[in-house]
């Protein structure tokens, strides 16, 4: 079983976000990462997007004692141009946000309500940790998830799933506020995507949730592979996954199966 899972006494898991989406992508997936354990070192995109995080969380411990258009000293110097990029960008929504709610009168709305909180559920057996949580309308007692991405696409529906799941979690904790909004921040495309809280995407969030429930019971973990999958995924050879069936393939799956048994003792995964 995967290291830091957290179980209630009956023994049942916590299911997190990200356990929702390997299991949404491939079943045998989650499987392999979940309950097999089996860990896969962090690409560049990867430690890219956790940098940002990190920076973006910090960015609001300091951005209040300094003038708004200083801001962009703050990107470290250590960033390379990407990073840098992002983290202006960033920046500049955050200074246009500021001076919004400042002429608005709302200025105490800019800082988060809340920016990397873990929630847990003992009720849904669910825990996750938000990236950020910010006031829609104080006034209303209304707030928006906010989720940083910082991938070179966008999948709305895996977004959404993510949004409603943070929802549930919030709504069952009953942490302040209604949630009214849930926003995606992309710095590498350069996107602020807004979506309305919609009682069909939390009950499709529950039914997921249930599949994935019932998975774990039943131990039943098909794989959902395609060659494009496969190519972002890495943890099935594609003998496994059935994509060599003829015959003048031979040689290149010999080929590719050798380069991927390499690749695996390289990244400690075999």
């Amino acid at each position: 079983m995967a290291s830091g899972t957290l179980r209630a006494p009956d023994g049942r898991m916590y299911i997190r976000k990200s356990m929702l989406e390997e299991f949404s992508f491939c079943p045998y997936k989650f499987k392999r990462v979940w309950v097999d354990g089996l860990e896969k070192r962090p690409n560049q995109a990867m430690l890219i997007g956790t940098r940002f995080h990190d920076f973006a969380e910090k960015f609001f411990d300091y951005c209040l004692g300094v003038d708004p258009d200083r801001w962009d000293e703050f990107i470290p110097a250590q960033f390379i141009s990407d990073e840098a990029s992002m983290a202006k960008w960033f920046i500049e929504r955050e200074r246009d946000r500021y001076y919004e709610l400042e002429d608005a009168k709302r200025l105490e709305e800019f800082m988060p309500i809340t920016r990397e909180d873990t929630m847990t559920s003992n009720i849904l057996l669910l825990t996750s940790t938000v990236d950020r949580v910010d006031w829609f309308n104080k006034e209303k007692n209304l707030i928006s998830i906010v989720e940083y991405k910082t991938g070179k696409s966008l999948n709305e529906e895996s977004l959404i799933r993510q949004l409603a799941f943070y929802t549930l979690l919030w709504n069952d904790v009953r942490r302040k506020g209604i949630v009214a909004n849930l926003q995606l921040v992309n710095p590498r495309l350069r996107i602020i995507r807004n979506f309305n809280v919609q009682q069909w995407h939390l009950d499709k969030a529950m039914r997921d949730i249930s599949k994935l429930r019932a998975a774990m019971k039943t131990g039943d973990y098909p794989r959902k592979c395609s060659d494009v999958k496969l190519a972002f995924c890495r943890l099935c050879s594609p003998s496994e996954c059935g994509f060599w069936k003829n015959i003048h393939d031979v040689d290149i799956k010999s080929r590719f199966d050798n380069n991927f048994t390499f690749t695996k003792h390289r990244e400690g995964i075999l």
